[in-house]
């Protein structure tokens, strides 16, 4: 039996298009059920779009089943996903999932069902990933492990995730916060996630691949990658939420091969793809921002009123000027 997919999806009909496309494309799409989550709008400009969302939903065709939940109101993007995962898992004991605006290789509904199946056991391993960021991506030939869990298509199972849900707590990027060696060890894993940390610690952020980066690294757990990508986002054309333009991301290429997982595969960080990652988002810049924040939130009182402000207007303009 194969895994469901669960898709959240809010306005953008073209880009969840893009994603049943290239789901469609994979081998596995006719004994698969996909579950899509649409959350109604929060504003009453965005009804028509979201009704057109809906409409092409009704369309879909080549699944096993596709089901749509159809939000009478608005829950958000959290409790949106939260509610829905919550009624597939009872009824399936695994899941994929990802966003509207994700797009896979033929071979990723096989490798995510693979590892489902060969991890279900192991309590070191938390989930199966498709998505490698660019630095880390083909560096290695045969499917690794590191110490996060990356969007934009994610296998995971039902009896792991109160453990996963556990690293939702502010408590824990507080900690990171607070304490230089576990702050050192998340520079040499991912630099680029720090500046979210004071607003996760504050609990005015919830970000589920940060926090299950920040439990991992806490606890030595991990998650299984392909060699290549199997996925990327098509989002980072200034629609998503939290970001503007990225073209690097917005063109990566997606591998549209199958991989095997060896039998013998020893689950271990992959030193070589983590330096790879932490190069290609570390330098002299970045470094001295992050050790900033770790210095102000530390030691000086009210820093988090200045900096809150100061992120949404970086935040603000930087998407402004990539459009």
């Amino acid at each position: 039996m194969y895994a469901p997919v669960l898709i959240t999806v809010y306005d953008r009909v073209e880009h969840l298009r893009q994603c049943i496309d290239s789901l469609l494309r994979c081998p596995e799409a006719p004994h698969t059920i996909v579950y899509i989550a649409s959350d109604a709008p929060y504003r009453k400009e965005d009804e028509k779009a979201i009704q057109k969302v809906r409409d092409y939903v009704k369309t879909i065709k080549g699944f096993e089943e596709l089901v749509l939940f159809a939000r009478e109101k608005n829950l958000g993007l959290q409790d949106n996903y939260k509610q829905a995962r919550e009624y597939v898992f009872e009824r399936h004991p695994a899941l994929i999932t990802m966003e509207d605006d994700v797009v896979v290789g033929q071979g990723f509904m096989r490798f995510i069902n693979d590892g489902l199946e060969k991890y279900f056991d192991d309590n070191k391993v938390l989930a199966i990933c498709g998505y490698i960021m660019p630095g880390g991506d083909g560096l290695e030939e045969k499917p690794f492990f590191l110490n996060e869990q990356t969007p934009y298509g994610t296998g995971i199972w039902k009896h792991k995730e109160s453990l996963t849900d556990s690293f939702l707590s502010p408590l824990l990027a507080d900690e990171f916060l607070r304490n230089w060696s576990l702050f050192h060890s998340l520079e040499h894993q991912t630099p680029a996630n720090i500046r979210a940390l004071p607003v996760i610690a504050k609990g005015d952020l919830i970000a589920n691949d940060i926090q299950a980066l920040l439990g991992m690294n806490r606890f030595n757990l991990f998650a299984l990658f392909p060699p290549k990508t199997l996925t990327k986002s098509v989002g980072h054309d200034g629609t998503g939420m939290h970001s503007g333009v990225n073209h690097e991301l917005q063109n990566q290429r997606v591998y549209d091969g199958f991989f095997t997982i060896p039998d013998n595969l020893e689950v271990k960080l992959s030193r070589k793809v983590n330096e790879g990652i932490v190069r290609s988002q570390k330098s002299f810049l970045v470094t001295l921002v992050n050790r900033s924040i770790y210095m102000c939130y530390k030691f000086i009182p009210g820093f988090y009123r200045f900096f809150k402000p100061a992120r949404k207007m970086f935040k603000a303009a930087r998407k402004s000027f990539s459009i």
